[in-house]
């Protein structure tokens, strides 16, 4: 028969050896198994679930996908919008990957992730940091991160510019040295396109305006889109690339055609389309965009996967875990393996920018001031309609520019008499 001693002894080394397993993992409490709503595009978000599942095998994600739910229920182009917010509303979905609900509703409760950051202790390189203190300095708040990022650049077409026997043009220069240099490789080969740009048209006359010419769009609660300076600035924009766009129904370039194009602004993960291709730094060159001496600002770096987390949801801590991992190094490796980065991941070591310096990639630019006014969304469209309508006759050969601008400049001159038009935001 044992003795007391013995017998304690015995215990206590059960007792450590079960403390031993429990540290390395054996016998430990599985996760609880859960579902997470997700609001995201199935089709994008389905790259991610096996990367997802691997880290995190508990999580059954259940994807709510806006707009194949209203091509299901017929809900009509128009109607788009209005139901849009009723589905978000509706779902109320735990986690969100580039849908974030702020951007289609005001005062959505998104998680701040700003004081989980200092909690968990987690370390931002410098691309992340740009990408949150801009929220933070802006809204006082982090309620979007991303684990990939973009920026808008200028690319320039060096073998087509050596081909055509003309000068490269060099960086940084203003608006008009940018034009001069696109007409001159056009005036060389009238079959060359001397720019393109990546933006819708019309989105593409405010961003010019604003972002590389300074312009402001609105002063003293009046919209300035028909003043002289921006007409001078439409002008130029409709003979240059406008009229061929508006003829051609084009409305998506993020992966347009540059073989005889001089010049593309627009992101500069077409750097990926560049590699692809087989060419190099003697084909391609990037820089800064052009933009006059008087803007202070330069093109900064954005979020290109925005992920938010519903600050109501009963699983917003496991929803954490995941951003966590995603904006880490660990994810930033297997997104660039796995080739599912949207843009470039933001740890320079995975970017895979081939021959080409990152320096344009990675230098630290400067966001332009938020305006405090902005139109109401109506107004905005029916300017927006004005300038369609009466533009795409000209385009066609059925209006003289004079008399659509004039009815451009009756439209906005309506919106500018009713002050309710504008709103502080």
């Amino acid at each position: 028969m044992r003795s007391p001693k013995t017998l304690l002894a015995a215990i206590l080394l059960l007792a450590i050896l079960a403390q031993g397993c429990s540290s390395i993992g054996i016998g430990k409490e599985e996760k609880k198994e859960i579902t997470m709503k997700v609001l995201a595009s199935s089709s994008d978000f389905a790259k991610y679930i096996p990367l997802l599942n691997e880290k995190f095998p508990h999580i059954t994600f259940e994807v709510i996908d806006v707009y194949r739910q209203m091509i299901r229920e017929g809900i009509e182009t128009a109607k788009w919008d209005e139901r849009l917010v009723e589905i978000i509303k509706e779902q109320k979905a735990d986690f969100h990957m580039d849908m974030s609900p702020e951007y289609y509703i005001e005062d959505y409760p998104l998680l701040d992730m700003a004081p989980l950051l200092t909690r968990d202790r987690v370390e931002l390189n410098d691309i992340l940091e740009q990408l949150t203190e801009d929220q933070i300095r802006s809204t006082g708040t982090l309620k979007v991160v991303s684990p990939t990022f973009d920026r808008n650049l200028l690319f320039v077409n060096r073998k087509l510019y050596r081909e055509l026997g003309v000068a490269e043009p060099v960086s940084p220069m203003n608006w008009d040295e940018f034009r001069q240099s696109a007409l001159a490789i056009q005036a060389k080969d009238p079959s060359v396109s001397g720019y393109k740009l990546n933006q819708p048209w019309f989105y593409a006359y405010n961003w010019i305006g604003e972002d590389l010419l300074g312009l402001e769009s609105i002063e003293n609660n009046q919209l300035m889109l028909n003043s002289a300076e921006w007409r001078e600035l439409f002008e130029q924009l409709f003979e240059d690339t406008f009229k061929d766009t508006i003829k051609l129904q084009q409305t998506n370039l993020d992966n347009p055609v540059l073989i005889n194009t001089g010049m593309f602004i627009g992101r500069a993960s077409y750097l990926k389309n560049i590699i692809n291709k087989n060419e190099t730094p003697d084909d391609w060159a990037m820089m800064e965009q052009p933009r006059n001496p008087s803007v202070t600002w330069s093109s900064s770096v954005y979020l290109s996967t925005p992920l938010s987390i519903y600050k109501e949801s009963p699983y917003s801590d496991e929803a954490w875990e995941i951003v966590k991992f995603l904006i880490s190094e660990e994810a930033a490796e297997r997104l660039t393996a796995d080739n599912l980065a949207n843009g470039f991941v933001t740890y320079p070591k995975y970017i895979g920018a081939g021959e080409f310096p990152l320096e344009p990639l990675l230098v630290k630019g400067s966001s332009k001031p938020l305006s405090s006014v902005q139109l109401i969304q109506p107004a905005y469209q029916a300017v927006f309609d004005a300038f369609r309508t009466q533009f795409e006759a000209v385009a066609s050969g059925i209006l003289p520019f004079d008399q659509a601008w004039n009815a451009v400049d009756q439209k906005i001159n309506e919106i500018n008499a009713n002050p309710d038009n504008f709103i502080e935001k």
